[in-house]
């Protein structure tokens, strides 16, 4: 169970991190990140690392963004879900 106390103004949260249910619901707090790696991108679509890995490299995935100091890939959330939208409406 997760507890809400006031310190000094500020919300803070406390949990047992044992307790899956309140982990979920905890995570509920926490923003998207910003860009997302191969293995959380393809968590968020429901799909293997290896079956977004292939779709990139046919050209039929999500938008992606190669990063120049090191050639990571990253997707934003928002391609990730123009990309769940666009096959909705396929």
């Amino acid at each position: 169970m997760a507890d809400k106390d006031k310190k000094d103004g500020i919300s803070v949260f406390t949990f047992d991190p044992t307790d899956f249910e309140t982990v979920k619901k905890m995570a509920g707090y926490l923003p998207d990140p910003p860009l997302f790696d191969t293995r959380q991108a393809a968590e968020y679509l429901g799909m293997s690392y290896s079956t977004l890995s292939r779709l990139r490299r046919a050209g039929k995935g999500p938008k992606y963004s190669k990063l120049t100091d090191n050639g990571t890939i990253k997707y934003t959330k928002e391609d990730l879900d123009q990309y769940i939208k666009e096959r909705g409406e396929s």
